[in-house]
Formats: structure tokens, C-alpha cells, sequence
């Protein structure tokens, strides 16, 4: 094989891969190219060669595809986030159900329905009720700024670049939540500037100001929580008049002193320094109380078009016991609770359950009941044996899929329906397979909860084989 150039030119992106990066080949080799798409015709530099693969970065385009559009974002290209802004949402769409279903033929290998058509978002910008952003006392920059006469070194509050937890890109404007999110960012770096409270160093484990989350409800409501490594008491109270006199927006306002290696709120004791202690969100008939810690999914609009789905794919008659594993705050489990005789949720994270039962007081709901502990444990024989055997099984794990005694479990007890909604295809496919013998796949289909990029959530009813 010849010497490898470190320009390749006229290459033909002609498909995607699942990481969203453009391939084209160059000789036997499969090509990933950054920021590429299908249709496009490229320069690229080649960035790392592999014996089976290389990694390029487009540098000149000589044709575009007829599907590229001009992305919205100035960060893009540089954040690690929505790196499909430049193909058109049609596409996007086509792509992902693509993905979706080769995982579960490729890695699941099992008999499988036609699927149906992805579920759209309705909004592909500003669909996310919560953002997190990190500061750093030395920002992430360009080449470009670095070679600018007038170049400083400047703090960032911002998001990580792909792969690198001390670098953070400063983030001027983002598309992803509605205002008043980039405003409460903004003012919160700008007082931190004028204030000189420290942007923190992950690396030396120093500074101040350390994580900015913003939640914002459908409603307007808008909570803030901002984690501080170093305290100091008098100038973050300042900081804090200073900030709600500019930003009335705030309707709750969180500040926790976290001194551990990650920035997981685990172990600490979030304080609220203003306003209401929760957001309320509405999902259908339902209202849930939110707290800093809780989960809800971050597209709200599209996690009801889930549930929906899951109510409808469910045909509960009103005499079923029904599962929810890996429940989270039992979004999914008080959702069927109205159609169901019985729902009993279980989840991981006891603040999770403590928020599930609370949203089940608050909507008036006594067919629900709420268990935290190891999935793997607590859904066990001596488990169903008290509670009752399930009709119907719902699924929601983590992006890992399903532990292997959960699928024993399931195995064994061999609920009628079970209802698979996973956020990782692959592992869903994985553990789809190692259900095969017992339950047939009835119904497949992919939701889109995050435009721009390459992430699909993907839905699967399986039915007991007879």
C-alpha cells in the first residue's frame, strides 16, 4: 500500500455513521469525516490513520449536498453538541430510524415487525427544560482567537468539548432551552467577572463558581441551581441580591458547597436561597413536582407523545398489575395508573422514589406504589410473590439495557406484555435477543428527543410466545 497523503481530496460522504460523522472511502478503507454529510464532496486532512479506518476533518468542500443546511448555532463545530445541525431535520429523521433498526438486525438478530415511522419532534430548537454548564478559569479557544493580536485568556461558563472534562468552550448563545436560559447565563458569568468570584480549575481543584443548572417549565417558572467549590459566605450572598435583582425571571433559586471529585449532586444537601423549592409540570392530566435532583425527561413535548404511545400500546381494561422498572420520579407509572388496577414502581436512586411518591400524593393517586433499591434485588420471585404477578412490564433502563438478572426475572415470571423503551438501540437489541425465546417483537418504533443529533430513543412492545 502506498505512503498515506495527509490531504485526501474528492471524496464522496455517502453515509453516516452512528456517532453522526460523514463516511467516504479512500482505497479499502472506510473514512469518518467530522462535520460531513451525505451527498457532500471533500478535502479532508486525515487526523488519525488506522489499519481499517481513518479520521479526517473536512478542510474544503468541492460540491454540497442538496440536504445541508446552514447551521444555526456560532458555537457549531467547535461545542460537542449538535453536530447534525448542518443536515436537514427530514433527514435527520430518516437517518435515525435507519440506525434504530439496524442495531436491533444487526445485534438483536431476531424476527421483527415493519417498524413505524419515527416520532418527530415539534420543536427542533429550544426542546430542552434543562441545561447544566461548567466554569472554568481558562476557557477553551480557537486557533483563531489564539492568533489574534489582542488575544487574553478569559474564564468560561460553558459545556465540556467531546472527550475532555477540564476543557470547557464558553458559550455565548444557546439554541437548545428557551430564554430566559442564555440571559441567566450571561448574567451569571458577567457578576462573577465583575465580582471577582474564581472560575473553578478542575485540574488544581481550585476557584469558586463551579456548575450553573437551569430548569425551565412549560409554564415560565425557571429554576436555577449553582454549585460554588470554594465558599465564601459574604461575597456569594452579594453575588446572589446582585443576581434576582437582575434576573427576576429566577423563580427558584438552589446553592450547594461541593468540594468532591465530580459534580453529581449525590451526597450533598442542596439549599434554597430564593423562591419555590419545586417547578410543576404538566404532562397530559398530570402535574409533577420537580426538584433540582429529580429526573424528567428534557423534552417535554416529546416525552408526552411518548407516554402516550406507552398508554395506547399498554390496551390496559382497568384490571391489570403493571411493572415500571427503572420508574425514575414514576412519570411513566402514575401515567397508567388511571387505566391499571395496580402500578408499582421500582428505581435505583431513592430521591427519585421519594419524588414519585409525592407526585403521586399530589395527583391523587393510591393505585401507585414505589420501591427504591438495586433493580437486579428487588424485582425478584419473593418481590412479584407479595405484590402480585405483572400483566404488563415496562422498561426503561439506563443507556447499559437491562441487567442480566432482570432479564432472568422476566424470564421466569413471563408477564404477558412487556413495553422496551430504551435511549441505547444496541442494548436494547442485546437484550431483546436474550428474550427471543419467550416473547416475539409486535411493535418497533423510534422517537427523535433530541434534534441534531445522532441519539434516537426507540420503542418495542414484545408479546409471550404462546
Amino acid at each position: 500500500m502506498s505512503k498515506l497523503p495527509k490531504r485526501l481530496e474528492g471524496l464522496c460522504v455517502t453515509d453516516l455513521s452512528v456517532e453522526g460523522k460523514g463516511i467516504a472511502r479512500y482505497e479499502e478503507r472506510v473514512v469518518f469525516i467530522e462535520l460531513a454529510v451525505v451527498g457532500d464532496v471533500v478535502d479532508v486532512d486525515v487526523l488519525r490513520n488506522k489499519k481499517t479506518y481513518l479520521e479526517a476533518r473536512a478542510v474544503n468542500w468541492q460540491t454540497y449536498s442538496p440536504d445541508r443546511v446552514q447551521a444555526k448555532c456560532l458555537h457549531f463545530g467547535t461545542c460537542g453538541g449538535c453536530k447534525w445541525q448542518q443536515l436537514n431535520y427530514p433527514q435527520q429523521l430518516v437517518f435515525k430510524q435507519k440506525f434504530a433498526q439496524d442495531a436491533l438486525e444487526r445485534i438483536g438478530r431476531i424476527q421483527l415487525p415493519q417498524p413505524e415511522t419515527i416520532v418527530p419532534s415539534d420543536r427542533i430548537y429550544g426542546y430542552r427544560n434543562k441545561l447544566e454548564f461548567s466554569a472554568s478559569s481558562r476557557a477553551w479557544v480557537t486557533e483563531s482567537e489564539m492568533q489574534s493580536d489582542h488575544f487574553k485568556w478569559y474564564p468560561a461558563l460553558g459545556f465540556h468539548l467531546p472527550g475532555r472534562f477540564d476543557k470547557i468552550l464558553n458559550i455565548e448563545h444557546c439554541d437548545l432551552q428557551p430564554e430566559p436560559s442564555n440571559l441567566i447565563r450571561t448574567t451569571i458569568r458577567n457578576l462573577a467577572l465583575e465580582l471577582n468570584i474564581c472560575f473553578y480549575n478542575a485540574r488544581l481543584k481550585t476557584g469558586c463558581l463551579r456548575t450553573v443548572m437551569i430548569r425551565t417549565a412549560e409554564d415560565g417558572s425557571c429554576m436555577v441551581l449553582i454549585q460554588f467549590f470554594e465558599w465564601e459566605e459574604a461575597l456569594i450572598e452579594t453575588f446572589k441580591k446582585q443576581l434576582l435583582k437582575y434576573r427576576p425571571e429566577i423563580s427558584s433559586l438552589w446553592f450547594v458547597h461541593n468540594q468532591k471529585g465530580n459534580d453529581t449532586l449525590e451526597g450533598l444537601q442542596p439549599r434554597c436561597v430564593f423562591g419555590k423549592e419545586f417547578l410543576y409540570e404538566t404532562l397530559g392530566k398530570l402535574c409533577y413536582k420537580i426538584s433540582p435532583a429529580s429526573f424528567f425527561q428534557t423534552n417535554t413535548l416529546q416525552a408526552k407523545k411518548m407516554y402516550d404511545l406507552i398508554l395506547e400500546w399498554s390496551e390496559l381494561q382497568g384490571h391489570e398489575i403493571v411493572y415500571d422498572l427503572y420508574t425514575g420520579t414514576g412519570t411513566i407509572a402514575l401515567y397508567l395508573a388511571s387505566k391499571a388496577k395496580k402500578v408499582i414502581g421500582i428505581e435505583y436512586v431513592a430521591a427519585a422514589i421519594a419524588d414519585a411518591k409525592e407526585n403521586a400524593q399530589l395527583n391523587g393517586i393510591k393505585n401507585a406504589h414505589f420501591f427504591s433499591g438495586d433493580m437486579s434485588l428487588v424485582y425478584s420471585e419473593t418481590f412479584i410473590k407479595e405484590q402480585g404477578p405483572a400483566d404488563l412490564v415496562v422498561l426503561d433502563p439506563p443507556r447499559a439495557g437491562l441487567h442480566p438478572r432482570v432479564i432472568e426475572t422476566l424470564l421466569q415470571q413471563s408477564p404477558p406484555s412487556i413495553i422496551y423503551v430504551s435511549c441505547n438501540p444496541a442494548t436494547q437489541a442485546r437484550d431483546l435477543a436474550a428474550l427471543d425465546a419467550s416473547y416475539k417483537v409486535d411493535r418497533v418504533r423510534p422517537l427523535d428527543l433530541f434534534p441534531h443529533t445522532a441519539h434516537v430513543e426507540q420503542m418495542v412492545r414484545l408479546r409471550r410466545r404462546s
